[in-house]
């Protein structure tokens, strides 16, 4: 009798050559971001600043200056989108426990929303993570953020105000419309990537 295989999208590999070049920039932009926000915690979060400062620089910071370390090292090239997805998961989650802990008059609250962007925008255009992985990542960050703020909003007292809803919405505007712009980059980069390497192995 024959056996009949499913055959499930590989979330962490692709058509897509991963340049040594480009993911250090990326990292080291990375470092760079994702610490200089750590001055504006102390201002935007005051109440909890001591915690995102150690998911920044005890957890993230840590994690993106090993795996420019490993960069260097040939082998790591085997591992490198489960490695970058971790990262990217890694970051995500930081972000949105940021959120979760800032106060609703804290800046954070209302900005920290666009680190995610950021997050997705790493993914698709500097990771070169692949379509399937793209997808997950951008629209996890959707719903992730959502049960994040929803979650705040019944932990507070009474019914949220016009500002709170006004800001959900906007939020949820951008974060969506920059999922769908790194989706449709995500598929035509990597479309565009398999033609080449078929069109190269023909001639």
């Amino acid at each position: 009798m024959k056996r009949i295989r499913l055959r499930l999208p590989n979330l962490l590999a692709d058509n897509i050559d991963l340049s040594p070049g480009i993911l250090r920039l990326g990292l080291i932009f990375g470092m760079v971001i994702y610490g200089a926000f750590g001055l504006l915690d102390y201002y935007a979060m005051p109440s909890n600043y001591n915690i995102a400062w150690i998911i920044r620089y005890a957890f993230i910071f840590p994690m993106l200056i090993v795996t420019f370390l490993l960069s260097y090292y040939k082998p790591f090239y085997r591992y490198s989108k489960a490695v970058l997805f971790l990262l990217l998961t890694s970051g995500q989650l930081g972000i949105l426990i940021m959120v979760a802990l800032s106060k609703p008059g804290d800046m954070a609250n209302n900005t920290y929303y666009a680190g995610l962007i950021l997050i997705m925008l790493w993914a698709s255009y500097i990771y070169r993570i692949n379509f399937y992985t793209t997808i997950y990542i951008a629209f996890s960050t959707i719903v992730l953020y959502n049960l994040t703020v929803f979650f705040k909003l019944e932990q507070s007292d009474g019914l949220p105000g016009l500002s709170e809803i006004y800001m959900l919405i906007n939020n949820n505007f951008f974060l969506i419309s920059a999922a769908v712009l790194v989706v449709i980059g995500a598929y035509q980069f990597e479309r565009n990537s398999g033609k080449i390497k078929k069109a190269n192995q023909e001639l």
